[in-house]
């Protein structure tokens, strides 16, 4: 199995609360997109970050999972992004990935929740980190607001953190401080993916920034021809050799 991993990031597609809509935009965006591993969507990209939550759907049989697994059937790769789902009477916002290579679907449910947009009086937190592997690659999924805490992510040895995000312009100069400590303090590459565009609902503006990040803290960035998509390829060996030169895992504890 090839140790490079082929990645494409998408702001766009978030328009209001409008489901359909919203999954018919960023099909109309990715349905010519061809050779990739994996697809990275923003934090609730079916309906958007609101409080109470709108047009939320149980967990099983959730109808933005079947669209994403539709997609990556389609183009033969794993897609991954956060939606507010019902369980058990609660709502948790999720973080989905689903591998399309094994048919299995991996989830975390956001530690913590932001409570300055009261996240906190509608979602139930999550209760552990959790971590899997795709293609080899040790993969640890976060939501937004985790971003700020790196406890989260000091357990154990990540190649790569992604972090699925609503993070509004008048605070996204943290954002972009933050993901490359993230990388370098974990020496991991770091995904960072945020929607872009105006909510009208909230008053908010939303400016993307979204950004793929080394494990030396450099940003990996590059934007093609077409609008809100940033395509990288990474490798995992470059990786494990950097590691091995500078190990410096073994002095964290």
């Amino acid at each position: 199995m090839s140790s490079k991993l082929d990645v494409c990031l998408v702001e766009s597609g978030i328009i209001g609360f409008d489901i359909n809509q919203n999954l018919e935009n960023i099909y109309n965006k990715l349905k010519n997109l061809i050779n990739i591993d994996l697809i990275v969507l923003p934090e609730t990209f079916d309906a958007g970050f609101n409080f109470p939550p709108k047009n939320v759907y149980q967990f099983k049989n959730n109808p933005s999972i079947l669209w994403m697994k539709t997609l990556a059937r389609e183009k033969q790769c794993a897609i991954c992004g956060s939606l507010m789902v019902k369980e058990n009477d609660n709502i948790f916002n999720r973080f989905i990935f689903y591998d399309n290579l094994n048919d299995i679907i991996h989830t975390y449910d956001k530690l913590h929740l932001f409570s300055i947009a009261n996240e906190d009086k509608h979602i139930t937190s999550g209760t552990e980190v959790k971590s899997f592997k795709y293609k080899n690659w040790n993969i640890c999924p976060q939501i937004c607001y985790d971003l700020r805490f790196p406890v989260l992510t000091k357990e154990e040895v990540y190649d790569i953190i992604i972090y699925v995000a609503n993070w509004p312009i008048q605070r996204i100069n943290a954002w972009d401080l933050l993901l490359p400590a993230r990388a370098i303090e974990n020496q991991s590459f770091v995904i960072g993916v945020n929607r872009n565009g105006y909510d009208d609902e909230n008053k908010i503006n939303y400016p993307g920034h979204s950004r793929l990040i080394s494990y030396t803290g450099d940003d990996l960035h590059k934007k093609n021809s077409e609008k809100d998509h940033l395509f990288f390829q990474i490798d995992l060996n470059n990786l494990k050799k950097y590691r091995k030169r500078y190990p410096f895992f073994k002095d964290r504890r």
